[in-house]
């Protein structure tokens, strides 16, 4: 059955989901009979009251899917695998994602091949919803997140007559409700990976990152990360040494960068507070207003009210994100009270590798005629012109620093600032003066 699929990664991670949903469906006899008695993926019924709602979706469009839907129901090991990748979709992993979902495209032959893979989302709404109804989770929290990113794909899939998933990773987390809004910003559960550990001081509750050893760093404080081919050569290499009384390592610093000092903790009065292996909730922001840092607070505190309530087994720790936002050179450039650095100064930023590819996708600093260009869209373009490199940069907020996180910075100190600003100028990465921006 797994060979009507294709991957350019992380194969044998569906190889191993594919051996844990046979051992459970073999086990559960109620599902197994459920599975013999009806051969259908998606209830006709309830396909066409999910499509109804999109009046701008043609009837032929409409059609094809049906039709796509019935070339999957009538070919048994087409519909078994159907079935498995929407139980695998739907299980709750912790934000362990994975490469396969990254890739995957199947590998039969179809008369609607651009079909399949909205097919297979649509599949999981109603299964998703069986976790979230059986936890009496309100209607009102999950029964429109779906259309969050089906109105913008039926809208494509009418103009081009194209119904191909262009960001399947992401959309998935919506039709199988394993992502919520609150407030402002989305929230998921994340298993946190990165090599680097955060120690809380006992007596003044502050935090500090030491990153674990060998690791190479360039001259902008930035990890260096084969896979996203980091520029610049190596400074130094990072250390981590810990006894049952010491930890010593090298200090992240909460502005987005690893520093060349190297941090001596007491254990005795330190408490290691994040880790690999711990659960986050992933944090995501949607275009628009409000964008600040008191709906950052009530934000966060409505998802950890949410995810305690509704799902005590997972032990949040706090929040992760990732996102072109947090790079610091940005708070080089704007203003303070600007709100991308007042929500840069909540957060621990740590280095991750990447380059600026993010920022230039999101930011688009040369697609606009120059008079429409916002400030930030010429500054960041002025500076690409002249060899300035930007970072993607990840970011923590533990669950303690939650309330209150509005009220002042949280993590970040101006003897981090400084220390950032010190270390460009020193290996030759200041940046350059931007002529005034109208």
């Amino acid at each position: 059955m797994l060979e009507l699929l294709k991957a350019e990664k992380g194969f044998d991670e569906i190889e191993e989901a594919f051996k844990l949903y046979e051992k459970i469906m073999s086990s559960d006899d109620a599902s197994k009979s459920d599975r013999q008695s009806k051969n259908c993926l998606i209830e006709k019924s309830f396909l066409g009251e999910i499509l109804s709602r999109y009046e701008n979706l043609s009837a032929i469009n409409r059609e094809r899917l049906f039709w796509c839907l019935e070339e999957i129901e009538g070919n048994p090991e087409i519909l078994a695998l159907y079935k498995f990748l929407r139980w695998d979709l739907c299980r709750y992993k912790k934000g362990i994602d994975g490469w396969f979902y990254q890739s995957f495209d199947f590998d039969y032959e179809s008369r609607y091949p651009d079909c399949r893979k909205f097919i297979l989302l649509l599949s999981c709404i109603s299964e998703g919803r069986k976790d979230l109804i059986k936890r009496n989770i309100p209607v009102e929290v999950y029964e429109e997140m779906p259309h969050k990113v089906m109105a913008g794909h039926i809208a494509k899939y009418e103009e081009t007559g194209n119904c191909e998933m262009l960001d399947f990773p992401w959309d998935k987390n919506f039709y199988a409700g394993t992502i919520f809004l609150f407030d402002r910003f989305y929230f998921t559960p994340y298993t946190f990976s990165d090599p680097f550990y955060l120690y809380r001081n006992e007596n003044d509750g502050k935090v500090t990152g030491l990153y674990k050893g060998n690791f190479l760093v360039n001259a902008e404080g930035q990890v260096m990360n084969p896979e996203f081919e980091t520029p610049g050569p190596a400074m130094f290499t990072t250390k981590f040494n810990e006894s049952r009384q010491f930890a010593t390592g090298s200090f992240i610093n909460p502005v987005g960068i690893i520093s060349e000092s190297v941090r001596t903790l007491n254990l005795e009065e330190e408490t290691k507070c994040l880790q690999e292996g711990d659960l986050l909730l992933a944090f995501h922001i949607p275009g628009g207003e409000g964008y600040n840092p008191v709906r950052l607070e009530r934000s966060m505190r409505m998802a950890l009210d949410f995810y305690d309530k509704y799902f005590p087994e997972l032990h949040i720790r706090g929040f992760w994100s990732e996102s072109w936002l947090y790079d610091p050179k940005l708070s080089l450039i704007l203003d303070e009270d600007t709100n991308i650095v007042q929500m840069q100064r909540r957060f621990y930023c740590y280095p991750i590798g990447e380059g600026g590819d993010m920022l230039l996708k999101e930011l688009k600093p040369f697609n606009e005629p120059v008079e429409k260009r916002s400030s930030l869209q010429k500054k960041a373009a002025y500076l690409i012109n002249n060899k300035t490199e930007f970072h993607t940069t990840s970011m923590i907020v533990l669950r303690e620093d939650v309330d209150g996180i509005k009220d002042g910075y949280t993590y970040v100190t101006e003897r981090d600032i400084r220390e950032y600003r010190e270390l460009l100028k020193k290996n030759g990465k200041e940046i350059p003066d931007i002529p005034e921006v109208k």
